[in-house]
């Protein structure tokens, strides 16, 4: 199953335009499936599970979250707090066309 590199951009209120480096593979019309690394990992976490869910006719996207993206690293530690992670979660769905 093909993969392909993505960037997807997000406007953050306090830090502006900030792009994440993406996998997407799998069916555009299947199933969405966002997949989230945790610390220390990167989306290459994801990469042995990635083909075999796009195989199963879902559409996957695994990103390098805030921090880990070369586009989206602000340097303030305040950037990094839970709710900024879980909107950036948000807002990559609808960044995606998941809504």
């Amino acid at each position: 199953m093909p993969t392909e590199s993505a960037q997807l951009h997000l406007n953050d209120p306090d830090y502006g335009d900030l792009v994440f480096d993406a996998v997407v593979a799998g069916a555009e019309d299947g199933e969405p499936v966002l997949l989230l690394h945790g610390w220390p990992q990167t989306a290459l976490s994801w990469s042995r599970v990635i083909a075999p869910l796009a195989s199963s006719g879902l559409c996957i996207a695994a990103v390098d979250q805030r921090g880990y993206s070369e586009g989206a690293r602000p340097a303030e530690v305040a950037a990094y707090t839970t709710s900024r992670l879980m909107a950036d979660a948000a807002d990559l769905l609808d960044a995606l066309g998941w809504g």
